[in-house]
């Protein structure tokens, strides 16, 4: 309860920060777009000069230190949302310690940008940055000598291929998900064969090739003169079968497909070198990068949240800042044992979970997402559709509650992401990993502002 406390008061405290920042006038803003065909990241950046107070023409020099000096800020939160594998976004690189801030804005203070212009009948002042994203990448390749596969046992007959095309356009199974999706696009994705065997990943490529030009090329054309240069005059064309991981982003091909990379030397060559290319659809490539923006709206449902009843029963066990600039909050609830059917004792948390929804969303600039997790025990594929099922089982219950049905997304996890303090060899442990997690994420802007 202290720790809910703690965090109540944060929320809090951020809440006034933003009140006495709200009053002042929004000067800067930016639009960030990212480009995995390019590999770059650009963002268009704009200084209101007449709320700036700055004089042009004469004050054009003062007008780009400005914004110079603000750029980090500016951009930095949509480009942590980038995928750099199939589990980590850029930002959880940053928590890890992988990398730190002051990498990313040297990268950004470093990168390329206009002289500025202004935009027609306006008083904005606009500068373009782009970051080349093998700047940000490199710094993820630490290994010096890349590796061979083992032999495989198995053996197919096969020839020597120039370069490798993995189409996963399209929408394909997600391995362990039961549904559908689309695959994501991210800095190191990894290929398996459908026995899950792991075919590729970054550790396998030349270090020197995986800073300087990653270790895949993604295009959405069948033209191959696009990227021939990779995949020379004879590729092996595969098509994918299913996509994997949480960011759904690693691929998974026939065992057919990965013998006749693995039964050929100079095939596996083809891996060392990079030489691969993978065929995702267009919109999937390049689009806008969105990360929430904690404006009025949010900070509104805030005040209605941390006045909520702290209550033992029938509350959440914890309220947490998102990830995602939401609110997460973590309920334990019992299911009949092995389903996904809930315990009537359940009933009034979920009606209370619903109420402090409703609250939170009358202010409609929320979604809500919905994962489920179960404890380690039994087959992983059973413990991932039993995730989804009880997801299921929320959701229809919020909605008989009376929230929309079109609010919700949802995530089964498994076991894969026990909860602190949930230790699978013990009664209790696997008590705390059986629990779902319900977070309203802010509707997503495509605009950062600083003031």
């Amino acid at each position: 309860m202290k720790v809910r406390k703690k965090i109540i008061f944060a929320l809090i405290l951020s809440a006034l920060v933003f009140q006495i920042s709200a009053q002042e006038k929004s000067l800067l803003e930016s639009t960030s777009k990212v480009n995995w065909v390019t590999k770059k990241f650009n963002s268009n950046i704009n200084l209101n000069v007449d709320k700036a107070n700055i004089k042009m023409p004469s004050g054009k020099t003062t007008a780009i230190n400005k914004i110079k000096e603000r750029t980090p800020d500016l951009i930095k939160d949509p480009l942590l949302t980038l995928n750099v594998d199939s589990n980590n976004k850029l930002g959880d690189c940053i928590t890890d310690q992988e990398i730190t801030y002051n990498n990313l804005n040297t990268i950004i203070l470093n990168s390329k940008s206009t002289l500025g212009f202004f935009k027609k009948d306006s008083s904005d002042f606009t500068t373009n940055n782009s970051i080349q994203l093998s700047n940000i990448s490199s710094l993820l390749v630490k290994h010096t000598s890349p590796y061979k596969l083992k032999k495989s046992i198995n053996y197919i007959s096969s020839k020597k291929y120039t370069g490798i095309i993995i189409d996963a356009r399209g929408s394909i199974p997600v391995h362990g998900e039961f549904l559908n999706g689309k695959v994501e696009p991210c800095f190191f994705p990894k290929i398996y064969s459908d026995e899950m065997e792991l075919i590729y990943e970054k550790n396998m490529v030349d270090s020197q090739k995986a800073k300087t030009q990653g270790i895949c090329h993604y295009d959405y054309s069948e033209d191959e003169s696009r990227y021939s240069a990779i995949i020379g005059n004879e590729p092996l064309r595969i098509l994918a079968q299913k996509t994997f991981g949480k960011n759904r982003s690693d691929l998974i091909i026939k065992n057919d497909d990965a013998l006749k990379i693995i039964s050929i030397p100079e095939n596996l060559d083809l891996l060392k070198e990079g030489k691969v290319v993978i065929l995702l659809d267009k919109e999937k490539l390049i689009y806008d990068v969105s990360a929430p923006l904690k404006d009025k709206a949010y900070y509104t449902a805030l005040n209605k949240i941390k006045l909520y009843p702290i209550r033992d029963l029938l509350g959440p066990d914890a309220i947490e800042q998102g990830p995602d600039g939401g609110f997460k909050f973590l309920y334990n609830l019992k299911f009949v044992p092995n389903s996904p059917e809930l315990l009537k004792e359940e009933i009034p948390r979920i009606k209370d979970c619903a109420k402090l929804l409703k609250d939170a969303l009358s202010e409609g600039s929320f979604t809500i997402f919905v994962e489920g997790h179960t404890a380690d025990i039994g087959q992983p594929e059973n413990q991932m559709l039993l995730s989804i099922e009880r997801t299921q089982t929320i959701i229809n219950a919020l909605i008989k509650e009376g929230l929309p049905k079109n609010i919700f997304t949802y995530r089964g996890q498994g076991a894969t992401k026990p909860a602190k303090g949930g230790d699978n060899s013990t009664p209790e442990g696997r008590a705390v990993n059986r629990r779902v997690e319900i977070t309203l994420r802010p509707l997503q802007t495509y605009i950062q502002r600083a003031n």
